[in-house]
């Protein structure tokens, strides 16, 4: 699957961490979604059906159970993000639930490689 063809929701609370995850994955050549005015989390997610989601862990719903794993059982991929203090909550994520962590801020190239690869499974 060629990365341009590949719409990646981005959910986070925080409207300037959105902003800049999605200039980073545009920059990559991937379309970055959003959720919409009035739109839950979830409604986005089932509107857009993405192949990617990347969730911010820093936001305790999004990171539940109850969100990623009918999230991954719709089909999307799903990568848990968070700044260096989220370590711990990223990997028992990614123990439990197999989402791929992602501790903020990313090297250039990082993000790609990860959803490429997650593609590629």
């Amino acid at each position: 699957m060629h990365a341009k063809h590949v719409q990646v929701l981005v959910l986070s609370g925080d409207l300037l961490v959105s902003a800049l995850l999605g200039a980073l994955l545009e920059s990559e050549g991937f379309e970055p979604k959003y959720v919409g005015d009035g739109e839950t989390n979830r409604d986005a997610l089932v509107r857009l059906r993405p192949a990617v989601v990347l969730i911010d862990c820093e936001d305790a719903e999004l990171c539940s159970d109850a969100f990623l794993g009918p999230a991954m059982m719709m089909g999307a991929k799903a990568i848990v993000f968070g700044g260096e203090r989220s370590t711990v909550r990223l990997d028992d994520v990614r123990d439990r639930l197999g989402a791929r962590p992602l501790v903020l801020p990313v090297r250039a190239g990082q993000l790609s490689e990860i959803i490429e690869d997650m593609l590629r499974e």
